[in-house]
């Protein structure tokens, strides 16, 4: 006697259709799409935070160093170089003279005496810092004296979104640190607590430079 196998048997054993694999191969498509987006922002996000907490630290350690509120114009001038010989910045951000060679800023006023400098989280913006009567990028007036510092930020490839969500986040915790005016694309804005991110909007800081002016 000949069995012959069931309809279903003979269906399970042939396996899976075109049609079958291209649906399946689908929804695995939208399932890892989604888990790529998810994780991007939280990338983004983190490297937000990070850049964020290392310039407040580097604010922070430098009105600390002066607390008679004024900074010598010797010392101005070579700002960057007194926060990286002092410790004030977060050591993840120093980079070596081999890294810094080509740096916006050049030797003075980027780097410290051994041609150290620094980068922020997304390597690819160099970190600087005036004081004293010593500005660098902008010229901000009357904020240029011994009771005034900037911290300044340049990339060539930091992007509007980078700038932007770095803004939004960093004023409102940094008018506590003494925080009084934004510098980009040409223009100075006053902040304040109350500031809305959508001054920064147009926020690009290329060649153009970010300036972060503070009050001692």
């Amino acid at each position: 006697m000949t069995l012959t196998p069931s309809r279903h048997l003979r269906r399970k054993s042939r396996g899976f259709t075109l049609t079958e694999l291209a649906i399946v191969l689908s929804i695995m498509g939208l399932i890892l799409g989604a888990i790529w987006t998810a994780a991007s922002k939280v990338y983004f996000n983190q490297k937000i935070t990070k850049s964020v907490t290392q310039t407040l630290a580097i604010a922070e350690g430098i009105k600390a160093a002066f607390p008679n509120g004024s900074i010598p114009a010797s010392t101005g001038a070579v700002l960057t170089g007194f926060v990286i010989d002092s410790g004030i910045a977060p050591s993840d951000m120093l980079q070596p003279p081999a890294t810094c060679a080509s740096d916006i800023y050049g030797a003075g006023n980027g780097r410290d005496a051994a041609g150290n400098c620094l980068y922020g989280p997304w390597q690819n913006e160099v970190i600087a810092a005036w004081g004293g009567g010593f500005y660098g990028v902008g010229g901000l007036g009357a904020y240029g004296d011994s009771r005034h510092f900037e911290i300044a930020m340049a990339s060539l490839t930091m992007t509007q979104q980078q700038c932007v969500a770095f803004l939004s986040a960093f004023v409102p915790a940094a008018v506590n640190d003494g925080l009084v005016n934004v510098y980009f694309n040409g223009a100075v804005i006053p902040v304040s607590s109350t500031t809305s991110p959508t001054a920064f909007s147009s926020c690009a800081a290329g060649a153009g430079g970010l300036l972060l002016q503070f009050a001692l």
